[in-house]
């Protein structure tokens, strides 16, 4: 809106001030000579053939052929190593940290000591039951490879029972933590068949891609002791009870029975019943139950009791209990292709194996890639139906607004391109900020193409024939669709070209942007006037709904 007030009052103004009575002296040599090569398709049948074909399905074909990997966000580096250790099976806390946590920091004060160690800040550590996690600033100046050699060979080797991945930060691991993160659920079967299959797939998918962070979301094994209460049904039946009371007074002495909700001033709190807690299982047993008409008993009077393993915790997707596994494509590689060949290796896999009631979901990050490109495309036809209607509004001519719309694939085409070039550089996919980009493409690109198309109508009005308003068309609004381009290219060369921290997030954008107003310069020209030159142009089907204007000469000499 800005943009358009200066165009419409300010420059106006300031030309009557700064410019009066100053007659502008064109040299129309190099300009005519220009706009007689640019426009050379319209007057040859075989040109103009071969510049509709690669300009339009040739560009759309060729895009496809050279797009980058699909990925769902930009993956913007930040000055930190992460060491990721997962156990292959779950550990106590304080079982991680005898056994990986404080081996990794003995390692590291004695590279310190040695002196032998990459330079950096500070450090730090925290374990849990299945992983531990360390942490690297690095100082100044870091090369990732030698850094990630020195922590393989001397800090994570030979750990027992672990597999350990070593990546670079991101700057959006914070706001954005499961941003290349997807989950693979397994459901279907019982629990202990789940549990099996899923340590089967997980070794498997371990095994096939070496280089990714695959971990379970929930250990899929047995891992904590359970107590098991088995009703005594002839003394239950002696003392009139049922397995209902029975059951109450269990969870009475163990997790609490809830009463309701107790309310404090203005808080509403969980309010329970419950036993003191035994501290080990035999005092349990030796609980007293008040049992009505027959005294106090003992709890063991009433229950057997045996000791066996189960899940630390029930995992559930939709309802249904399941098995997870979290997936994190290796470093550098795109979100997209690692989904489709996990997916692959698993569809492989799966029709391999004997169980036909297992089901597979997949969430998170290939749930939302595939959502958006979805969301995407309709925006994108959208974007191109609303773009289409508002030119056919300026133009006042539905042949002249698909025209226009026809340049759009040369532009798409550069923008792809310079996406190819910049990867051969620095890894840069096609991410959300990416395809954004061409959105906005779209809307600078068109504007070439409808100040050639608005004067080739006006040319036709004035009474010039088709040759004459395609030459002229060019001639007039050449300097003004460089000038537009070399602003919107120089403009955007700088966030391209930034090699600082961050720059991944808008080099994509920027360089969609730069290639495709380049492509759009060098090549609209030639390709309008091409298109222009076709029969359906010409001036016997255009409307004349516009007053005449005085004809102009198509070149004018100097």
């Amino acid at each position: 809106m800005a943009s358009i007030l200066v165009a419409l009052f300010l420059l106006p103004a300031l030309t009557r001030q700064l410019l009066p009575g100053q007659k502008v002296v064109k040299s129309k040599a190099l300009s005519d000579k220009w706009t007689l090569f640019v426009t050379a398709p319209s007057r040859s049948k075989l040109q103009g053939t071969v510049w509709l074909v690669l300009a339009i399905p040739g560009a759309l074909l060729l895009s496809w052929l050279i797009k980058p990997e699909l990925d769902l966000l930009p993956n913007p580096k930040e000055n930190i190593m992460m060491v990721y250790t997962a156990f292959d099976e779950p550990l106590s806390v304080g079982a991680a940290k005898t056994q990986v946590g404080n081996v990794i920091e003995q390692r590291i004060a004695a590279q310190k000591q040695l002196g032998s160690h990459p330079a950096f800040d500070i450090h730090g550590s925290f374990c849990n039951s299945t992983y531990c996690l360390v942490y690297f600033y690095p100082e100044g100046s870091w090369d990732f490879p030698v850094f990630k050699q020195w922590v393989d060979t001397q800090i994570v080797q030979d750990l027992p029972d672990a597999r350990t991945y070593v990546y670079q930060g991101t700057l959006l691991r914070l706001a954005l933590p499961d941003a290349r993160t997807s989950q693979l659920d397994l459901k279907g079967l019982s629990l202990p068949k789940l549990q099996q299959a899923g340590q089967d797939l997980l070794a498997h998918l371990i095994e096939s891609f070496p280089g990714a962070r695959i971990t379970e979301v929930i250990p899929m094994r047995d891992t904590v002791a359970r107590v098991e209460f088995t009703p005594k049904a002839d003394t239950l039946a002696f003392m009139g009870m049922s397995q209902a009371e029975l059951n109450q007074i269990l969870v009475t002495l163990t997790d609490g029975a809830y009463l309701g909700q107790f309310y404090a001033d203005s808080d509403t709190l969980p309010f329970y019943l419950k036993g003191e807690t035994p501290e080990h299982l035999e005092q349990l047993l030796q609980t007293e139950v008040m049992i009505p008409n027959h005294g106090l008993h003992p709890l063991r009077s009433l229950v057997d009791t045996q000791l066996s393993l189960a899940p630390s915790a029930i995992y559930r997707t939709d309802r249904e209990v399941s098995m997870s596994i979290n997936l994190v494509p290796a470093n550098g590689q795109p979100v997209g292709p690692f989904i489709t060949q996990v997916k692959a290796e698993v569809a492989a896999y799966l029709a391999q194996q004997p169980e036909q009631n297992l089901f597979i979901n997949y969430r998170g990050s290939a749930d939302q890639l595939s959502g958006f490109l979805t969301e995407f495309f309709q925006m994108f036809l959208v974007s191109l139906l609303i773009l289409f209607l508002l030119i056919r509004m300026a133009l006042n001519s539905w042949i002249l607004a698909l025209a226009v719309m026809l340049s759009m694939p040369l532009a798409i085409l550069g923008g792809m391109f310079f996406l190819k070039t910049v990867n051969y550089f620095a890894p840069q996919n096609l991410d959300i900020v990416t395809m954004i980009g061409f959105i906005i493409l779209m809307g600078l690109v068109i504007n070439n193409a409808i100040l050639l198309a608005s004067q080739y109508r006006s040319a036709i009005v004035s009474g010039l024939n088709q040759q004459q308003a395609i030459i002229q068309s060019t001639n007039y609004r050449m300097r003004a669709i460089y000038m537009s381009t070399g602003t919107s290219v120089f403009g955007m060369l700088p966030l391209m070209l930034s090699p600082g921290d961050g720059s991944e997030i808008y080099r994509g954008l920027a360089a969609v942007i730069v290639g495709g107003m380049s492509f759009s310069a060098l090549f609209s020209l030639g390709f309008m006037s091409a298109l222009l030159s076709l029969p359906m142009f010409d001036k016997q089907s255009q409307v004349k709904d516009e007053p005449e204007t005085n004809s102009v000469p198509l070149l004018e000499s100097e």
